[in-house]
C-alpha cells in the first residue's frame, strides 16, 4: 500500500511537524496514564506511528535554494 502525499507547504517548517508529532505523543501520554481507555491508545498509538513516519522519516528533503 503507498499512500503518497505531496507535501503542503504548511507542512515545511520543520518545527510544525515536531510540534504536531509532540502533540500526538502528549495525547497518546494521557489516553496510557490517565483514561485507561484501550481503543483510544490504540488509535492515539497508531497516528503516533504514522505521524514519526510521515512527518519525520519519509518526509522530502527540502533542496538547497542558492
Amino acid at each position: 500500500m503507498n499512500i503518497n502525499i505531496t507535501p503542503h507547504p504548511f507542512y515545511e517548517p520543520y518545527w510544525r511537524r515536531v510540534a504536531i508529532v509532540v502533540s500526538v505523543a502528549i495525547w497518546l501520554a494521557v489516553e496510557i496514564f490517565v483514561s485507561h481507555d484501550g481503543m483510544w491508545t490504540a488509535v492515539a498509538g497508531g497516528l503516533l506511528m504514522y505521524c514519526i513516519w510521515q512527518f519525520l522519516i519519509a518526509y522530502p528533503q527540502a533542496e538547497n535554494k542558492e
